[in-house]
């Protein structure tokens, strides 16, 4: 009997310490405070924020980055006068909910779609960043009738290919330990001491990267521009051939190594040009 309560014990010594530390790695984030200018839509039975900037054109929906929100396209925006622009805060991020959902690609790319009914856009150009252009990617894979085209600026999805510190390197692959992760930050007692950290959200997206990712690429068959650096450390340039290789009508566009992953805040008015150049494009196709 002493062995099972020592053993019992142990159990929860390691539980109670695995959870401390994954709180510590994923720390709180606060909602973003918001403003006039933010709207709200009811989509799959919860709050999504979004912005938009009416102008003459096709939509254009902006995804941003894992702890990002729709404040991370403020450079870019007001540079993007050849269409109407959606910023939107993803699910989990920003001023939107943060349920108890799975926070994959697919929850993800459903409430994307979800919010496209609710404001009655039947076809849109995503425009994404990091894990944005991955859920840009991959809904243009899954909801082809939806997505005119896409533009990923260092999507992250790939096989081994999201490089993080440890523990994250270790954490952010599918696999048993995220899933032990992932079990771990669901419990009663992380979301007791941890209610507002992001831990959910990375091992959701991170778990659904890899070989189902890969797996999806070829069907993307809209026209696709990749923004790219060859300084990017978290989304190395290196897989740029494999993005390349796998969607049929994908075309890279380099931006300078100083840019490193975050290509559209740092080369604002290049980004736009681009944008702009492929929205034309696309509305002169249809």
């Amino acid at each position: 009997m002493r062995v099972v309560v020592v053993a019992l014990g142990l159990l929860i010594a390691v539980y109670v310490l695995a959870v401390v530390a994954l709180g510590v790695e994923f720390s709180p984030v606060k909602p973003r405070p918001t403003i006039e200018r933010d709207r709200f839509a009811s989509v799959l039975g919860s709050r999504m924020a979004y912005r938009v900037t009416d102008r003459p054109g096709p939509t254009l929906i902006l995804l941003h980055g894992f702890g990002g929100s729709l404040l991370d396209w403020e450079a870019l925006l007001p540079k993007l006068p050849c269409a109407r622009v959606v910023t939107v805060d993803l699910l989990g991020f920003g001023a939107s909910s943060r349920p108890a959902e799975a926070y994959d690609l697919e929850m993800h790319r459903r409430h994307v779609v979800g919010l496209m009914d609710a404001l009655a856009i039947q076809q849109a150009v995503l425009i994404g960043g990091s894990f944005g252009a991955s859920l840009t990617l991959w809904t243009a894979a899954h909801t082809p009738d939806r997505i005119l085209g896409a533009v990923a600026m260092a999507p992250s999805g790939m096989p081994d290919e999201l490089k993080a510190a440890w523990p994250r390197s270790f954490l952010f692959k599918p696999g048993i330990p995220n899933s032990i992760a992932a079990a771990l930050v669901r419990s009663p007692l992380f979301k007791w001491l941890f209610g507002d950290s992001q831990a959910r959200q990375g091992l959701g997206i991170s778990g659904s990267y890899g070989r189902a990712f890969e797996a999806a690429m070829p069907k993307v068959k809209q026209p696709t521009l990749l923004f790219w650096s060859p300084g990017d450390r978290t989304a190395p340039y290196a897989y740029r051939s494999q993005y390349l290789q796998a969607i049929p009508q994908a075309k890279l566009i380099t931006f300078e190594e100083s840019s490193g992953h975050a290509v559209a805040g740092a080369e604002p008015d290049r980004a736009a040009q681009h944008i702009c150049e492929f929205v034309t494009e696309l509305a002169g196709a249809h």
